[in-house]
């Protein structure tokens, strides 16, 4: 939960202290706390803290439309910012959007390939779309990078069981 969040921002108390007001619910206060930490250094992780807000909306909060916006608002900084269209892609999951969280996942392994959670993400879609066998493709070339990788385990075993239900 909250500590991942935590994780996510850049190191500077402001930014921590405008996610622990977004978590309170007190938006003024975030919104004070978030233009002080740009405001402390306006180039460094100015992305990340973005992001971390979309996080910080839909984490506690579950408004994935509003998480949506702010990572949208991380990629006008960075439109090469690969976690943000992940995050994008997740949302857009959880709002049933399984078109737009495809075209977000293809985004994140277009901009970097060894974005394991985002070839994962997409071999699912795949196997949704009766694509098997680039699910498959997905879920090797992420065990091939994370032997361990237990969603690219399940993914594999959903392949080989939806193969053996269409044969």
């Amino acid at each position: 939960g909250e500590e991942f969040l935590f994780m996510a921002i850049v190191d500077t108390p402001d930014a921590g202290r405008a996610l622990i007001e977004r978590l309170r619910g007190n938006l003024e206060t975030t919104s004070t706390a978030f233009l002080e930490s740009l405001s402390v250094n306006p180039d460094k992780g100015i992305r990340q803290i973005t992001a971390s807000f979309g996080v910080a909306f839909a984490k506690p909060v579950g408004d994935y439309v509003k998480a949506k916006l702010e990572f949208k608002n991380a990629i006008q900084i960075d439109p090469k910012f690969a976690d943000a269209y992940y995050m994008i892609g997740m949302s857009s999951v959880r709002l049933g959007d399984l078109n737009g969280a495809f075209r977000s996942f293809a985004k994140v392994v277009e901009l970097e390939p060894g974005h394991m959670k985002g070839q994962t993400e997409l071999g699912k879609l795949f196997l949704l779309g009766k694509a098997p066998e680039k699910a498959m493709e997905k879920a090797e070339l992420v065990l091939k990078a994370e032997p361990g990788n237990e969603e690219a385990h399940v993914l594999k075993a959903a392949v080989l069981i939806n193969k053996k239900e269409t044969d």
